[in-house]
Parts: C-alpha cells; sequence; structure tokens
C-alpha cells in the first residue's frame, strides 16, 4: 500500500498539507534528462582542458622574451582562435564540472523550490509536492533520511 500518492491536485493539496515552503529537494532524472546532463559535463570538460591548455601557452609566450606589442599580438591571437572560452572563469568551471559530476552519479539534481509538504506521522516520512500536485522526494521524518520515490511507494 502506497503511503504517498504520486499525484495530488494542488487543490487537495492545499487543503491537506502540514506546510508550504522553499525547500532543497532532489529531483530524480530520466534518461534524457541524464543525457543532458552528461553532454553539459562533456562541454564544461572540454572548456577546462582548452583554457588549461591556453593558460600554458600564454605562459610560454612571455617566457619567449618577447617585445611587448609583439607579446600582446600572439596572445590576442592564442585567445581568439580557441573556440572553447566562455565568460566562466577557471574556478567556475572545475566547480561546475564537480556539481555534474555528482549529478550523473547520483542521477539527481538538486533544487531550491517553492513545495508543499505532507507529514504522515504513522509512517514517520514527509513528502514534497511540486506546485503542480507531482511527489518530488520522501523523507524519513525522524532522521532526516532521503528516500526517492518508486513505484512501489
Amino acid at each position: 500500500m502506497a503511503v504517498f500518492k504520486s499525484y495530488e491536485s494542488p487543490e487537495t493539496l492545499e487543503y491537506i498539507c502540514t506546510d508550504r515552503r522553499i525547500e532543497t529537494v532532489n529531483h530524480t532524472l530520466d534518461e534524457s534528462q541524464m543525457n543532458i546532463e552528461r553532454e553539459k559535463y562533456y562541454t564544461v570538460d572540454r572548456e577546462i582542458i582548452e583554457r588549461q591548455s591556453l593558460i600554458a601557452g600564454i605562459k610560454a609566450r612571455f617566457d619567449q622574451n618577447i617585445e611587448p606589442g609583439i607579446l600582446a599580438s600572439s596572445i590576442s591571437e592564442l585567445i581568439s582562435k580557441n573556440p572553447y572560452l566562455t565568460e566562466n572563469g577557471l574556478k567556475k568551471l572545475i566547480k561546475d564540472k564537480a556539481d555534474l559530476s555528482l549529478i550523473i552519479e547520483t542521477g539527481k539534481r538538486k533544487s531550491e523550490e517553492e513545495v508543499f509538504v505532507l507529514n504522515k506521522k504513522s509512517a514517520k516520512k514527509t513528502a514534497f509536492y511540486s506546485l503542480d500536485g507531482y511527489l518530488i522526494e520522501i523523507r524519513d521524518s525522524e532522521f532526516g533520511d532521503v528516500n526517492l520515490f518508486s513505484e512501489e511507494d
């Protein structure tokens, strides 16, 4: 027997839920969403590699004791020839890569959003529903452990 339904109308949730608040919840990703995250990961990884290569190239130019005007032109040419550069800095890219790696590893994406909160004290569980009525996540009420929704719940 299911403790929580996978969908409740928002009107019903307004009536039965114990709270409505901003909460960090885990969304389980389907295969197409996972493919998008993998593609993002490979794009960020490629940009990190290209940026590190560019940095090495710039450092090598400085080591050549080139005239300042030629040095600036040479560095500008290196940068303009690199199609993988974006506005993001290397530290942000490395953080993004770690975040994407975790998403790919777990199959879940965290987000902070407004949700309906429904406590079932008899089951010692708390459910989080999206504002359009879909079950996002179930947690143990006592310990705060995460138990994601499955077809059996």
